[in-house]
């Protein structure tokens, strides 16, 4: 594994730690598209804090901006 893939193992844990997941907890993740490796990261940080589920949303900027020029 390269430093840079450890940093972002790193980051994800950080995260994790901060939003003090517990074992059996479900954990919510929401992220933009172009940050998924993150997310994916955070997701799997939590499950091995014992996380039950993680639900992760990815948040489209140009969806919501469809939605404001036209919805």
């Amino acid at each position: 594994m390269a430093g840079n893939d450890q940093r972002w193992t790193r980051l994800a844990e950080l995260a994790v730690h901060g939003a003090n997941v517990q074992p059996g907890q479900v954990v919510s993740v929401t992220s933009e598209v172009r940050q998924e490796r993150l997310a994916r990261e955070v997701a799997a940080a939590a499950y091995r804090r014992g996380a039950k589920f993680v639900d992760v949303f990815f948040f489209d900027t140009y969806v919501k901006d469809a939605r404001v020029r036209y919805g």
